[in-house]
């Protein structure tokens, strides 16, 4: 059957998800903690089994402030108890504090770091940062990296 997964598009600044699952930005996460639309109608289906998502929503002129709304919290819980997965998105932490008000409501971080592109520097300090907000490091995701697999190593994995 699979996990149940929902993701949750929070990265207002530079929303992403609903084109790459194909979803209307519509009716999103900024809709619900505003109290405009329930968070049952804001759930979106994908064509991947088990995968829901949540989109951005119309964005917010202080993104920050509308992620330290209570109703932020209940909503992140509701949509918890529904999921056995809740993956948010977030824009950089090294350039904007958005994270820093979801830090008391979710499990940890996974730091995304772009190969070839992010510095080791950026990296660190990222990792600091979240450190500040008292945000357990799950792991890192290295994304873009591209090396070859000599076909005799791959023919063993």
């Amino acid at each position: 059957q699979g996990s149940s997964v929902l993701l949750i598009d929070a990265n207002f600044r530079n929303p992403i998800l609903h084109r790459l699952c194909n979803i209307d930005q519509d009716d999103g996460l900024a809709d619900a903690i505003r109290g405009k639309a329930a968070a049952d109608s804001v759930i979106r289906t994908t064509a991947v089994d088990n995968l829901r998502v949540i989109a951005s929503g119309v964005p917010p002129q202080n993104p920050a402030a509308l992620l330290h709304e209570d109703h932020c919290g209940l909503l992140l819980r509701q949509v918890r108890a529904q999921s056995q997965w809740v993956l948010i998105d977030t824009p950089p932490v090294n350039v904007h504090n958005d994270a820093e008000p979801l830090a008391a409501r979710v499990d940890g971080a996974v730091l995304v770091i772009k190969a070839g592109k992010t510095r080791w520097e950026v990296a660190v300090s990222t990792v600091n940062q979240l450190r500040k907000y008292n945000m357990r490091m799950l792991g890192v995701l290295l994304t873009r990296h591209r090396r070859y697999i000599p076909e005799w190593l791959y023919k063993r994995l």
